[in-house]
């Protein structure tokens, strides 16, 4: 006999044991027990008898109950967080403005600027008006990619020159100024 039908058909004199062998079955909140007696006072088969018995066990409510719905719930607001944070630091596309006080339909590139060279000398759109420039935007803390990228630069300034006798001046331009300074961009760019 199957261990449900034993523990939901049995008797009443069975239902003691039952509700023990539930117990050492796991934890359990909620037994219905049915017993249905052939008798006068029970005519046509009519369930006789129903109890409902609450079990609480210990096993039922253990850490992982509110540990993984708090760390779901922590996660999901650390996303919204930081989401919500780009959302607000981000500019959106045609909100810059031009100096004339109109709103720009793109980022805003070109203008006046001025920026300092390895002699500390200030250096801005002026000197370079006339010339063929070639802009390149990066930092000397990179070991691998930037001297790499700085060789390229090199060679193509160099088959220009040489092939098509055009003069390109080439600008490093850095974006950490923190840590580049003039007389480390020096170093980088000879090195």
């Amino acid at each position: 006999m199957p261990i449900s039908r034993f523990l939901f058909l049995s008797s009443k004199r069975h239902s003691g044991e039952s509700l023990n062998l539930f117990r050492r079955f796991g934890p359990c909140k909620r037994i219905q027990s049915r017993n249905y007696v052939n008798s006068s006072n029970h005519a046509n088969g009519k369930p006789g008898g129903d109890r409902v018995m609450n079990v609480d066990s210990q096993a039922s409510r253990t850490w992982g109950t509110y540990v993984i719905p708090a760390a779901l719930l922590g996660f999901v607001g650390l996303a919204g967080l930081a989401h919500y944070n780009d959302e607000r630091r981000a500019i959106p596309k045609g909100q810059g403005t031009s100096s004339s006080g109109t709103t720009a339909k793109g980022p805003i590139i070109g203008g006046p600027f001025s920026l300092i060279d390895t002699q500390n000398q200030t250096v801005t759109e002026r000197n370079f008006l006339g010339k063929w420039v070639l802009l390149y935007f990066g930092y000397t803390f990179s070991p691998d990619v930037g001297p790499e990228q700085i060789q390229i630069i090199a060679k193509a300034i160099d088959k220009l020159e040489s092939k098509h006798n055009v003069k390109v001046l080439p600008v490093f331009v850095t974006i950490d100024p923190q840590r580049d300074t003039p007389s480390q961009l020096q170093a980088y760019i000879k090195g």
